[in-house]
C-alpha cells in the first residue's frame, strides 16, 4: 500500500512541476517557447510556399535557401533543447 501512496505522490509532484512550467515558472515558461517555435515553423513554411509558387524568384538561390534551411533546422533545435531543459536540466548537453 505504501508503493502505491508514493507512486500517487511521485505523479502529483511530476504534474505540478508540469503545470508550472506551463505559464508560472518566471525564468522559463513554456508557452513563450511554443508559441516562438511555432510562429518560426509558420513563417518557414510560408516562404517555402511562396518560393514553390514561383520557380523564378530570388528563393531559389543556392546560397539563400541554404541560408534559410540551415538557421531554420538550427532554430528549432534550440527549442527543442530549451524545451528539454524546462523539465531536466541535467540531462541537457549543450555548449549553448
Amino acid at each position: 500500500m505504501t508503493s502505491d501512496a508514493a507512486a500517487l505522490q511521485s505523479l502529483k509532484d511530476r504534474f505540478a512541476n508540469w503545470q508550472q512550467s506551463m505559464s508560472k515558472n518566471p525564468r522559463h515558461p513554456i508557452w513563450p517557447q511554443i508559441y516562438d517555435m511555432l510562429l518560426s515553423d509558420l513563417t518557414f513554411r510560408t516562404i517555402a510556399h511562396a518560393a514553390g509558387l514561383n520557380p523564378e524568384c530570388g528563393l531559389h538561390s543556392p546560397i539563400l535557401s541554404r541560408g534559410l534551411i540551415g538557421s531554420y533546422w538550427t532554430e528549432q533545435a534550440l527549442y527543442i533543447r530549451r524545451l528539454g531543459a524546462l523539465f531536466d536540466p541535467q540531462e541537457v548537453y549543450s555548449a549553448i
